[in-house]
């Protein structure tokens, strides 16, 4: 190879570097002039130039998979340099450090960066307290690690703390997880871990992480927040797919168009932790997750601004760690505002082979059911437009304490234990409930269409309209609308129920007295089942209008063997009601009211028609209305 050296002060062209694999250049006093081709070109060294970029075997990096590189790559890095490249090889690596305003990139798979030891590969690191690194780019680079993450982090890909404007891009990581012991705390193959601000992780494939109670494949983490999350793929067999934590309350976090499959726990965690009153703005849309053992996308936090669309979450939830609590193909853990909303889930609690998931530890109250969407505890959310197909256990499953929730406009086909169920539990629970214009279809499963499991004045002001159900007429007690709580009042309107066992149960609605809370079931369409309406006739403060039966083979059945409907009105402020007599003692909540009426539930020639109240008090004064 013949040398070329130019002296100082000479000039020579942009051409020239198009040679460089037959031309040396040496100039120690760095005065030769580089001058670009172009119009309003401006010179510069030479030497200047060639330090915009180096390549890390510039340095001595062998990249043989033997040597170990890490000094010289290290060097590189500290060069100063804004670009520093990695040609194809395998560095064999400890631990290295980005500097900041520093451009690092390779040429993709063929640029693999394999871990020597236990610690992270890349490291991107400012001071606590002080200055934060920034403006790090990391793209086209392959990192290979050992399966042995550990508390800290240690055996990461890559990690960032303390840093801002922080881009992963392109980059394969294989192989980053606690591996087969499984002890550690934390760890991810990307790991945004302790106050990062404005980052981004986008189209990044990581595979082969090993892990099943820890270990995260791309983690947003501790006080990090302005997170992008956008196009990757996790495809390892660790806990967690994409996990982004609490404090990013910093600000917003878009996880979208990701894939996340085949993970022992979660496939998506957006937040974790926050209090009430956090805004956090948190959207999760148009993300794969498949396969993931305990649920698809899990949020658990009382902070709101949550919006979870356009997702698909298919064979998810049932299995795994702790699976019989953190189940669902989505759940909506916490007080804070969300919107679920547009979303498809399919097959909940079966793996993708069509293998139901086991659960590790039932529980009494809940042993072998899974969830499609679960909401819990939750303070304003609505849950609509979704598509659900096929559950082992509950298409929703609303529990506990929930206040101000919308159910609408959904379509649940083939849940096997209900299309809908609540779990109520004190007075305190589902205030302003509306379940409306959804489709529920339970003709393949003998499952239920919606039903209320009940508690003690737990369902206020709800409004249960509009809904079209299904059954699948079995003979097995399946029943299309259940409603058992009391103190339950509003509306259930327009409803049409078709082919169950039992198409509304409706045993303990308002059976206490509460003046003016009414419950009214009216204009709902029954049909082809083998009990259009259960009811108790001793039901008080309701209203029942307007029903429609058709071809059932019982029209309506009174639990208490009357067999004729019997409806209990209540109309503030006055009280109409079913009684064998006069009142002889007070309501549960004191006094009767002037022009309340007891009509004759059991009517005979010249007995009262009715008594009324002329006198309040407990009982008052009554007087008959006039005999038969």
């Amino acid at each position: 190879m013949t040398s070329t050296v130019f002296t100082p002060g000479t000039t020579i062209e942009s051409s020239w570097l198009n040679d460089v694999n037959t031309k040396t250049y040496n100039d120690t006093s760095a005065t030769v002039a580089y001058l670009p081709a172009g119009t309003g070109a401006v010179a510069t060294t030479v030497q200047t130039k060639l330090r915009e970029s180096v390549s890390v075997k510039d340095f001595g990096a062998v990249g043989d998979g033997v040597a170990d590189d890490t000094a010289a790559i290290q060097a590189a890095l500290n060069s100063g340099a804004g670009a520093v490249y990695f040609p194809s090889g395998n560095y064999l690596v400890s631990t290295i450090y980005a500097k900041a305003k520093t451009y690092i990139y390779g040429d993709g798979y063929k640029s693999n960066l394999i871990a020597s030891g236990l610690g992270n590969i890349l490291g991107i690191i400012g001071v606590s307290g002080g200055v934060q690194i920034d403006n790090v780019t990391v793209q086209n680079l392959r990192f290979t690690g050992l399966n042995n993450m550990s508390a800290g982090p240690l055996g990461c890909g890559v990690i960032a703390q303390y840093a801002e404007k922080i881009t992963v891009d392109s980059c394969y990581f294989d192989s980053f997880g606690p591996g087969a012991g499984d002890a550690s705390s934390g760890g991810a193959a990307l790991c945004f871990y302790i106050q990062c601000v404005d980052v981004t992780a986008s189209n990044n494939t990581v595979v082969n992480g090993t892990g099943y109670l820890n270990g995260t494949d791309i983690a947003v983490y501790s006080a990090s927040g302005y997170a992008m999350v956008t196009g990757n793929r996790t495809y390892s067999t660790n806990s967690n797919g994409i996990y982004t934590n609490a404090a990013t309350k910093f600000g917003r976090v878009i996880i979208t168009g990701n894939i996340s499959q085949n993970h022992t726990r979660h496939g998506i965690i957006p937040v974790y932790g926050g209090v009430d009153g956090d805004l956090v703005d948190v959207t999760i849309s148009n993300n794969i997750c498949q396969n993931c053992a305990s649920t698809g996308i899990y949020i658990n936090t009382d902070a709101s601004g949550f919006t979870v669309t356009g997702n698909i979450i298919e064979s998810c939830s049932g299995g795994g760690p702790n699976g019989y609590v953190l189940d669902g193909g989505i759940v909506a853990i916490g007080g804070g505002k969300k919107v679920i909303s547009g979303n498809y889930i399919s097959n909940s609690g079966k793996t993708t082979a069509g293998a139901t998931r086991t659960i590790d530890a039932p529980t009494a109250n809940n042993p072998l059911l899974t969830t499609a969407i679960r909401v819990n505890s939750a303070n304003g959310t609505i849950v609509s437009n979704n598509i659900i197909k096929g559950s082992t256990g509950r298409g929703l499953e609303i529990y506990l304490p929930t206040i101000d929730l919308m159910f609408t406009n959904n379509t649940i086909s083939d849940c096997v234990a209900a299309g809908v169920y609540l779990i109520s539990a004190n007075s305190t629970s589902q205030k302003s409930l509306v379940i409306s214009g959804n489709i529920i279809d339970a003709t393949n499963v003998d499952g239920n269409g919606i039903y209320d499991s009940g508690g003690s004045d737990a369902n206020i002001n709800a409004i249960i309209s509009g809904n079209i159900l299904y059954g699948a007429k079995a003979g097995t007690s399946k029943i299309g609308i259940y409603v058992s709580p009391q103190g339950y009042y509003g509306r259930m309107a327009d409803n049409r129920i078709s082919n169950w066992d039992t198409g509304i149960y409706w045993p303990n609605s308002v059976a206490t007295d509460k003046a003016g809370l009414t419950f009214v079931v009216q204009d709902n369409q029954i049909d082809n089942s083998i009990v259009g309406m259960y009811y108790l006739s001793s039901l008080k403060y309701s209203f029942h209008i307007g029903t429609l039966y058709d071809n059932n083979a019982t029209n309506a059945s009174d639990g208490y063997g009357r067999n004729v409907f019997r409806p209990a009105i209540s109309v503030t402020p006055n009280r109409l009601f079913y009684n064998s007599a006069a009142p002889t003692v007070g309501t549960a909540a004191g006094n009767w009211a002037v022009g309340d009426r007891a009509i004759n539930s059991v009517p005979t020639v010249g007995q009262p028609k009715a008594w009324v109240c002329t006198v309040a008090g407990a009982p008052g004064t009554w007087i008959s209305e006039g005999n038969l």
